[in-house]
């Protein structure tokens, strides 16, 4: 799914959980819009501590969050792109990365947390993540 008009909320009807499609691919909601395809590696936090570390380097990286954690916000000028396996287009993250104009993805699954740090993965604008091995 694809938030068409990001000052629009989808409407509760179309908000659908994340699936694995038959070709492997997680698919989610596009909260914030985007065009074209990018592949990236991936960053995953599971803690908020980790994204106050002096060493963190998300330069072009997708990161990928456990949960909402507000204080992701302040590297959102530095990443390529934002997942998160819960939320909506609604949330807060959803609403600040809209706001930022910050390419975003939720409601993707767990299934995400499992990738290898720094392991490249292919985002898509209509909501699909691929990884060079199935999820």
């Amino acid at each position: 799914k694809v938030l068409a008009d990001a000052n629009q909320p989808f409407p509760a009807d179309e908000v659908e959980s994340a699936a694995t499609s038959e070709d492997g691919c997680l698919n989610g909601i596009v909260v914030s819009p985007f065009t074209g395809s990018i592949t990236a590696p991936i960053v995953i936090i599971t803690d908020p501590s980790q994204l106050t570390a002096d060493d963190l380097d998300l330069t072009g990286k997708i990161l990928v969050l456990d949960q909402g954690y507000a204080t992701a916000a302040r590297h959102f000028n530095q990443i390529a792109r934002l997942i998160l396996p819960y939320g909506g287009p609604l949330s807060h993250l959803a609403i600040v990365a809209r706001a930022t104009k910050t390419p975003a993805i939720f409601n993707i699954g767990t299934n995400i947390l499992d990738r290898q740090q720094g392991k490249n993965i292919t985002i898509s604008p209509d909501g699909s993540i691929r990884q060079d091995v199935e999820f």
